[in-house]
């Protein structure tokens, strides 16, 4: 007589393992092909490849304050460009960005920089919008000891001065010197300009960079 082998089936135990186990090779897929980012840097990732920029590191962050309030504004910074991103976590989509601003660094030029809106908010009960700008680059010139950017508001809102020196440089590890100013808010400004100039020791300078408009001029 010929004994055949019971067939084993499953307990709950192993169906769940198992259930979890092809979950987690699902998300470490999709976090591989960028579909969902466990992590801020994946998603950095996707943003240098997406703008062709090289590689950037962080470098700095701040909150942002959002509907949700789970928003990080992270500043990143290589060879060739600088990124500000805002980035945000939830258990649908993983890490995503929803803003994403770059400033290509131009080392023949005293300093790097652009200007971003990183909030827009519009209150219905007064009929007001308040928008947020931050300004970010990379000093490139080791000889600029100061920049001073100009937030210009041409109709509503208010003009802005914020002065920027060594106490305000981000470093990396290869000693470039990054800058992330944040403005103040402006509400009903319906027309600006924003400007970066820069200082050398003896009070020189380097020239205005104007950050609105088609795209940087030099004046």
């Amino acid at each position: 007589m010929k004994w055949r082998r019971k067939k084993r089936i499953p307990t709950r135990r192993r169906l769940t393992m198992r259930w979890m186990a092809a979950l987690l090779l699902l998300i470490l897929v999709s976090h591989a092909l960028g579909v969902y980012c466990l992590t801020p840097e994946r998603v950095l990732r996707i943003l240098e490849r997406e703008q062709n920029t090289g590689d950037t590191v962080f470098l700095a962050e701040t909150d942002v304050p959002d509907d949700e309030g789970n928003s990080r504004l992270r500043l990143s910074g290589g060879e060739n460009a600088v990124i500000l991103a805002r980035y945000a976590w939830s258990w649908k989509h993983g890490w995503y960005t929803n803003l994403a601003k770059y400033a290509e660094r131009r080392q023949e030029k005293p300093f790097s920089a652009a200007v971003c809106r990183i909030r827009s908010d519009y209150d219905p009960d007064k009929g007001q919008t308040t928008d947020t700008y931050c300004v970010f680059g990379c000093v490139e010139d080791p000889g600029v000891t100061e920049l001073v950017v100009q937030f210009h508001a041409l109709e509503g809102g208010f003009d802005q001065t914020v002065r920027l020196t060594a106490a305000d440089w981000i470093l990396d590890g290869t000693g470039n010197r990054f800058f992330l100013c944040v403005l103040l808010p402006e509400t009903d400004n319906w027309s600006r300009a924003c400007s970066v100039t820069g200082y050398f020791a003896d009070g020189a300078s380097t020239g205005t960079l104007e950050l609105m408009g088609a795209e940087p001029r030099w004046e």
